[in-house]
């Protein structure tokens, strides 16, 4: 952060001898890029976070109830209301308003309980990494460590 901060801060000094307090938005995408972490977050790491923030379910597998799951991302690190989750929701599961009538996306893009409609009261390690849309998931699912 120190790095970023100090890139932005100088970036012009040289040129003009001020420091910059702001940056726009292109700015701020090629900061992300360059500073961003080489690697994304393991398998390894997100079946340890998984296991802390779930419970075991009736299958003897870890399980993370939809409730804890919407408070976590409600209420921890960068705070959402329940639309901004939906929305999220929404486009992780590529569903929208102008998808056929009779569809389960459609459905739920009407439901006043979208995120019901959407999440089982239970997920799995599995079910959450569909969501999710991480790349890891056929690889863990091919070691046989992705629990069901």
């Amino acid at each position: 952060i120190n790095d970023m901060q100090n890139e932005i801060k100088f970036s012009k000094y040289a040129e003009t001898r001020k420091y910059v307090n702001e940056i726009g938005i292109e700015d701020f995408v090629k900061l992300y890029i360059n500073h961003r972490p080489v690697v994304a977050s393991s398998s390894r790491e997100f079946l340890q976070a998984f296991n802390v923030l779930g419970k075991t379910g009736s299958t003897g597998q870890p399980v993370l109830q939809r409730s804890d799951l919407m408070t976590l991302l409600k209420g921890q690190g960068e705070h959402m209301t329940e639309k901004e989750v939906s929305e999220c929701l929404t486009t992780l599961l590529s569903l929208n308003k102008e998808e056929e009538e009779g569809t389960e996306g459609a459905h739920c893009a009407d439901s006043e309980n979208l995120l019901e409609c959407l999440i089982p009261d239970e997920l799995s390690v599995k079910t959450l990494t569909q969501i999710l849309g991480f790349p890891f998931l056929e690889e863990m699912s091919t070691r046989s460590s992705l629990p069901e």
